[in-house]
């Protein structure tokens, strides 16, 4: 079982760089996070400096799974709103897992680990989007996920080709 923890600051450069490589990892191996093949490392480093921001000003939490190395494997991020009528609420941004460690319950430490601190801070809505059709799909649904609607044409996959994406919500325990 891989160690779950929170990162307050993405200010060492190796950190940065183990999440570079976990999202070039993801978006290679076919994940719909936000980018395109062939992987842009400039726009994924881009990319963290943009959380490492969000993550100083509490706009977002970012959970890492490392494995027994110590190596981040899996990661996940929670986006908050500034709104006074959204503060209940939380987006669940990026579930990223490499791919050698997929298939052995990662993610659901991580969504797991996602909701426990989500429910700390007094969130009780969690949503979250996903490319329709993914196998993701059965993960959320599995977690207790209800599909909200289907958007048509929402994401690209870079060669001009649309996809549909999926919402999701779940409701946490008062």
């Amino acid at each position: 079982m891989a160690e779950i923890a929170q990162i307050a600051a993405i200010d060492d450069p190796s950190m940065r760089r183990e999440l570079l490589e976990l999202l070039a990892d993801a978006v290679e191996g076919g994940a719909s996070v936000g980018f395109t093949l062939p992987f842009d490392r400039e726009r994924g480093i881009s990319y963290w400096g943009d959380v490492a921001c969000d993550l100083v000003s509490g706009l977002q939490a970012l959970l890492v799974a490392r494995d027994e190395k110590g190596k981040i494997v899996g990661a996940v991020q929670l986006g908050f709103t500034t709104r006074q009528n959204g503060r209940h609420r939380a987006e669940m941004l990026k579930l990223l897992v490499r791919k050698s460690h997929r298939r052995r319950g990662l993610a659901r430490q991580l969504i797991a680990a996602a909701e426990d601190l989500a429910a700390k801070r007094g969130i009780r809505l969690i949503t979250l989007d996903t490319r329709l059709g993914d196998e993701a799909e059965v993960l959320y649904q599995k977690l207790d996920y209800t599909r909200a609607g289907i958007i048509p044409d929402y994401i690209s996959d870079g060669h001009g080709h649309f996809h549909a994406t999926a919402l999701y919500y779940k409701l946490l325990a008062a």
